[in-house]
């Protein structure tokens, strides 16, 4: 995941058995052509706890930071004291300037090993016809249900996928439960991690993409807590005044689908409430998940 700054940092999240009580990574810059010598590795060390959807196991997180911009890596996480690690992969940083491309995909969620096949060919398709995508945008729904099998099934069926990019992912009703969204990725929200989810907001080359949580409600919103409504505001207005030409929310739940969704109370609600606020802010474009069909819109304006 994306920690920090996307430049200069990445997160990292992976699960042991709780014979493991340490958790390192290490990092090197990649040369091309030439087989990882992690002898050279910077190793960072981060942190362990206990998974709230898996009693036998323990989740481990780190942060790489201080690392060059636009630039590949090796790496590989594990536990030094017992000199394990896991095979080596690669991660590229963020570019301070300039065009990139990313994928976007949604509802990944599936029941058994033959869903999780077609979720693995579907990623691994899309990063090769994408050719050098920065990274993934999830619009959330991850996974079925809070069940660890699930989310076993998506990681490991995917793994050689996932462990070669990025993921930036946002939270659907699916994942809520036991706090496994949060446990499962290691993001960047020190006020806005919650057992419903995050929030939070990635600035990427000359992008700002704000990460929504719909898993929420309150006396104002039937997906959104007056805080996140705060945040979005003064974080969206904070982007621009820093000079970021796009912002692009990511939202699970949307206010707009042609689908059996369209006419739900919350979705009608983030409509008339959420959408003229994002028409305000001067956000580019919305990417959303829920309804399981594809569509795009004419800009909207009002």
């Amino acid at each position: 995941t994306f920690y920090g700054e996307a430049t200069t940092s990445k997160g990292f999240t992976w699960y042991t058995d709780s014979g493991s009580q340490t958790s390192d990574v290490q990092v090197v810059e990649r040369k091309e052509d030439l087989l990882s010598d992690f002898s050279q590795a910077i190793i960072f060390q981060g942190t362990v706890g206990k998974s709230n959807n898996s009693p036998k196991e323990v989740v481990h997180k780190a942060v790489a930071t201080g690392l060059k911009s636009d630039t590949a890596y090796d790496y590989r996480v594990g536990d030094a004291k017992l000199n394990i690690w896991s095979e080596p992969a690669v991660f590229t940083t963020a570019p301070e300037k300039g065009s990139f491309t990313f994928i976007d995909l949604s509802d990944t969620q599936f029941a058994d090993q033959a869903g999780a096949n077609v979720t693995a060919d579907t990623i691994k398709k899309a990063l090769s016809q994408a050719g050098n995508a920065g990274f993934i945008v999830h619009n959330g729904d991850v996974v079925d249900n809070k069940s660890e099998k699930l989310w076993n099934l998506l990681l490991q069926t995917s793994k050689s996928s996932l462990i070669n990019t990025t993921i930036m992912p946002a939270v659907g009703n699916h994942d809520v439960g036991n706090s496994t969204f949060i446990d499962h990725f290691n993001l960047d929200t020190p006020a806005a991690a919650t057992k419903t989810g995050a929030y939070y907001s990635v600035d990427y080359s000359n992008a700002h993409f704000v990460v929504l949580n719909t898993n929420e409600s309150s006396g104002s919103y039937k997906s959104f807590t007056d805080a996140q409504v705060d945040w979005l505001k003064s974080d969206i207005k904070a982007a621009k005044k820093a000079g970021s030409q796009w912002i692009i929310v990511v939202i699970h739940i949307g206010p707009y689908t042609v689908a059996e969704h369209s006419s739900d109370s919350n979705v009608k609600d983030t409509r008339t409430k959420i959408a003229p606020l994002f028409n305000e802010l001067g956000v580019d474009l919305v990417l959303q998940g829920h309804d399981h069909v594809y569509e795009r819109s004419k800009p909207i304006v009002k």
